[in-house]
């Protein structure tokens, strides 16, 4: 695994077209985690599950602690099948996708009941993270804009409605996955999925910096903003898309984050005057 470079650590490349390098895992990293980790519904809702801040706090620090040992289990994971596969001592075919690598030595090489154990957790891990997608989005809908809409409405209805959301989001997922299946794309399954995640996490971070501020930001200035904000990301999205990538998805965030935080603080202070 050495040999072939399989455990360089930092890559000093200024090139932003690549994916892992030092700038975009310092740079890049730091937005999207800020955006993930402290403005996500998802984090957030469990936040607000904690005795006090200091529990909270604590927690948070606890999950980066853990996914970075979770992580660096997953690439040694991808070392040892790179060198199992090299060595000789297992077969895979030359038109194979390095995401479909793992879930072959899961069937092919674990034993008769390990392969269900491993199966049944990956399955519980999934459903784990839709639940909690899910509950945030219909939440979410539902505290922003049903209840301002409908703000007579009994918390019954307020609970079967977020119901009916938590069935609409599920059938959307499951649009997008299969809209993803159909496409197709060689790039890995984490690429794709971290790439869609940046095309948002930068917008929802500007705008929660922007609540953050002393001076009173108007809702016009803020949505228009959110809206560039969304195109500059778009910009950069589409041509990684087709594989002619401009920046990698690391850097949409910060591109998403500084374009709607900017522009936003331009038009506010336009109108203003």
């Amino acid at each position: 695994g050495n040999a072939a470079g399989k455990f360089q650590l930092i890559d000093l490349s200024t090139d932003t077209s690549i994916t892992y390098t030092l700038w975009t895992g310092v740079i890049g990293g730091a937005f999207f985690s800020m955006a993930s980790h402290g403005a996500d519904q998802i984090m957030v809702q469990r936040y607000l599950c904690a005795r006090n801040l200091n529990h909270a706090r604590a927690a948070l620090i606890a999950s980066g602690v853990l996914v970075f040992l979770q992580f660096s289990l997953f690439l040694f994971i991808g070392v040892g099948l790179y060198v199992l596969s090299v060595s000789g001592a297992w077969t895979l075919p030359t038109d194979i996708r390095n995401d479909q690598v793992f879930g072959r030595f899961i069937v092919e090489k674990l034993p008769v009941g390990l392969v269900g154990l491993v199966i049944a957790s990956v399955l519980a891990a999934a459903m784990s993270t839709l639940s909690s997608s899910l509950n945030s989005s219909a939440s979410a809908a539902v505290a922003d804009f049903y209840k301002p809409m409908k703000p007579n409405k009994s918390e019954l209805q307020y609970l079967q409605g977020s119901r009916l959301l938590t069935l609409f989001f599920g059938m959307a997922q499951i649009a997008v996955a299969l809209c993803a299946w159909q496409i197709d794309s060689p790039r890995s399954v984490i690429d794709q999925v971290l790439s869609v995640a940046g095309l948002t996490t930068g917008m929802v971070l500007g705008l929660f910096l922007l609540g953050l501020l002393k001076q009173p930001i108007s809702s016009t200035a803020a949505l228009m903003g959110m809206l560039f904000g969304f195109g500059a990301v778009m910009a950069v999205y589409v041509p990684g898309a087709i594989d002619k990538p401009i920046v990698a998805w690391p850097w949409y965030a910060p591109i998403g984050t500084l374009s709607t935080v900017l522009i936003t603080l331009a038009l506010n202070a336009a109108t203003r005057s």
